[in-house]
């Protein structure tokens, strides 16, 4: 009985070795195959997560790209703008200035042209008056030459008739004709003052209306130029604005760039 129960222990023995030997196999098995499951799973996770990251830099680099592009287009959009308000403005002024220029001209030209027919008329006023003060220089001096030989005629009918008073025809001859040099010599001092009165005071008038005309001109003038001062420095204020917001822009985008190519190097470095 020793015996068999001996061998009875012996045979269970070996078949529980047996069994724990496969359940050993079958757990190794299974160990492996969750393993290389879970491998699987790890690279798909890595794979997932690396095609990610890969694209999101890829949409970070093509949106910085957009953005260069857009702020050198934009620039140059805003420069193209700058010429053509420039270059405009400038035709502006010039047909501004022109007018005002040919206005300014015409309005000499009027002005010289009434100051010409003003000087023809005061001229013409002074050879008429000169010419009626010869005139009456010539009637005055017909006259005492006639009375000179009517008092010569009756001076030497007295003298005939009578034979007196010689010395007396003379002086009176003589006190007539020089009476009536101081009357012509008056005449012609006055007609002279007169008339340079009146070319002072038309001169005057003209010189005060020339001077009215340029200073109005020279108002207008620096009106158009200070509001062409003000405009260039708005558009020139507006113009380093928007170049001081491409700069910003341009150094945000490149720190978040170097920030994501530094995340990529260290991500990169641990896997």
């Amino acid at each position: 009985g020793y015996v068999v129960r001996l061998d009875y222990v012996i045979v269970v023995s070996n078949i529980i070795i047996c069994q724990s030997v496969v359940r050993q196999m079958i757990a190794r098995r299974d160990f492996e195959a969750l393993r290389h499951a879970k491998k699987e799973w790890a690279a798909t996770k890595i794979a997932a997560a690396y095609l990610g990251y890969s694209a999101q830099l890829n949409y970070i680099f093509a949106v910085a790209d957009i953005i260069t592009i857009q702020k050198c287009f934009r620039g140059y959009q805003t420069r193209k703008s700058a010429e053509k308000i420039r270059r405009s403005a400038t035709r502006i002024q010039a047909m501004v200035r022109g007018t005002f220029v040919w206005k300014e001209f015409q309005h000499v030209l009027e002005s010289r042209e009434f100051a010409a027919k003003l000087i023809q008329k005061v001229y013409r006023g002074f050879v008429a008056y000169e010419g009626h003060i010869e005139k009456l220089a010539s009637a005055i001096y017909c006259q005492a030459t006639i009375r000179q030989f009517l008092a010569k005629k009756e001076v030497a009918g007295i003298r005939r008739w009578r034979g007196m008073n010689k010395a007396a025809t003379r002086i009176q001859s003589r006190w007539r004709s020089t009476e009536a040099r101081r009357e012509f010599s008056g005449n012609l001092e006055s007609a002279v003052r007169i008339q340079t009165i009146i070319r002072g005071a038309l001169g005057r008038r003209v010189f005060e209306h020339m001077l009215a005309s340029r200073k109005s001109a020279a108002i207008m003038i620096q009106k158009i130029y200070r509001g062409f001062v003000a405009y260039e420095d708005y558009i020139m204020n507006l113009a380093t604005a928007i170049l001081c917001q491409a700069v910003i822009r341009q150094f945000l985008a490149k720190r978040e760039l170097a920030r994501r190519r530094h995340r990529r190097s260290i991500n990169e470095s641990v896997t």
